[in-house]
């Protein structure tokens, strides 16, 4: 986790290992402009998370961001199902990944879940 710390403020984007909501809010409202990055940044770091709820967290906010500001619908897909394999019944994700399934009308896919 370190190792993202640090990488986050290379970016200008405050980061604390733990995560904790105010800082999760402050590093989005900083990102601004800067998704593609912080995209790179989270998906390097994935990996190296060990405490299960964290990595959900940042693999769901991967999606997020892909979908929402990136307009990466294949990106999105491919973190929200990873939430999936780390949550199955995470709803934030079987949501969006419905709802982009069925936007990209790629309905015979949305059952695989």
């Amino acid at each position: 986790m370190r190792a993202l710390t640090y990488a986050a403020r290379g970016f200008g984007i405050p980061w604390e290992s733990e995560l904790p909501s105010g800082s999760k809010r402050r590093a989005a409202r900083l990102a601004t402009g800067k998704h593609a990055e912080l995209v790179a940044l989270l998906r390097s770091a994935v990996p190296d998370i060990l405490d299960g709820d964290l990595q959900l967290e940042v693999t769901l906010r991967i999606a997020e961001i892909a979908r929402s500001h990136l307009g990466d619908a294949a990106l999105a897909k491919e973190y929200y199902a990873r939430t999936l394999e780390l949550r199955s019944d995470d709803r934030r994700a079987l949501v969006a990944l419905e709802s982009l399934y069925e936007e990209t009308s790629d309905h015979a896919l949305c059952w695989r879940w």
